[in-house]
C-alpha cells in the first residue's frame, strides 16, 4: 500500500511558512525513491513511520490514511521533518 506516486511539498523553514517546493515523489517496491532528479532510499521503521535518505539528508515521515479532499478519496498521507529542519507533507496520488 505504501509504494507508489505521491505529491510532496516542502515548507519554508522560516516564518511565515509557505510552500518552498512541490514535486512528485515515487516510492518503489524495492526501497528506492525518486524526487525529480534526486534519488535515494526509503524504508518502513515501524507501523506508522518511514525513513527517507537522499544525499546527506535523512527524513522521517509519519504515515496515516486520510481523505484527499480534492478527489474525495481515502489515500495515504505523509507528514514529517528532515535532518535540515524542513517540514514536509505529502499524499499518495
Amino acid at each position: 500500500m505504501i509504494p507508489g506516486r505521491y505529491e510532496r511539498i516542502e515548507l519554508t523553514p522560516s516564518m511565515p511558512q509557505g510552500i518552498m517546493h512541490a514535486h512528485p515523489l515515487i516510492l518503489h517496491e524495492d526501497g528506492r525513491l525518486e524526487m525529480c532528479s534526486v534519488m535515494g532510499t526509503w524504508k518502513k521503521t515501524d507501523e506508522y513511520t518511514l525513513q527517507f535518505e537522499y544525499g546527506p539528508v535523512k527524513e522521517f515521515v509519519h504515515i496515516e490514511k486520510g481523505t484527499d479532499f480534492g478527489s474525495k478519496k481515502t489515500t495515504v498521507m505523509l507528514a514529517g521533518l528532515n535532518s535540515r529542519g524542513v517540514a514536509t507533507w505529502g499524499k499518495k496520488l
